[in-house]
């Protein structure tokens, strides 16, 4: 496959497999990022149901099936990523990941059919869509009471906030800001 890259799983059943992904356009979590916020949610994730609504790499959706989600949706607009997730579901034999491409947000238009308990927002840096794609969330019932929703964006990026959403945790590593809110 021309043009790839990969990360590696931190933790759980899958912790050190390899996830390959095409490496033009794609930027996927720090591990250090990743294992912050899987320590974060480590309390929360068994049994969870998981959105990773800018999956790219997939690296947060595997991560998150590889430590006891119960099921993760992964949405991505490309369909080669998309491809390449299924692909990796197959190899790892995964039957708690489901992977869709749509583009996450005309997705987050439609109400759920399903509160999801966390939700993985990590999409394209420097597009300003982390507050609308927040608004959604809340307007759609995407995240159960007390879930929570994970966002990442270029460290200088602000972050507006609704009354919905509370910071739960948050830092900055790697030039990257990244927020665990829940919903309240």
């Amino acid at each position: 496959m021309a043009n790839t890259d990969s990360v590696r799983i931190i933790g759980g059943s899958l912790r050190g497999r390899r996830v390959p992904f095409h490496s033009v356009g794609i930027r996927p979590s720090p591990d250090r990022v990743r294992e912050t916020l899987f320590n974060w949610l480590a309390p929360e994730m068994i049994g969870a149901r998981c959105l990773d609504a800018f999956s790219g790499s997939g690296a947060l959706g595997f991560e998150a099936a590889s430590r006891g989600a119960q099921h993760v949706l992964m949405l991505d607009l490309n369909p080669k990523v998309v491809a390449q997730q299924h692909d990796l579901v197959e190899t790892f034999k995964l039957d708690n990941v489901a992977c869709q491409q749509a583009n996450a947000m005309v997705f987050l238009k439609e109400k759920a059919e399903k509160p999801f308990d966390i939700v993985f927002l990590d999409p394209p840096f420097n597009k300003n869509w982390l507050t609308p794609c927040l608004d959604l969330l809340a307007a759609g019932d995407y995240v159960r009471q007390d879930g929570f929703v994970y966002v990442e964006a270029e460290a200088a990026a602000e972050l507006s906030l609704s009354k919905v959403w509370l910071v739960h945790r948050s830092k900055v590593a790697a030039g990257v800001r990244y927020h665990l809110l829940r919903k309240v």
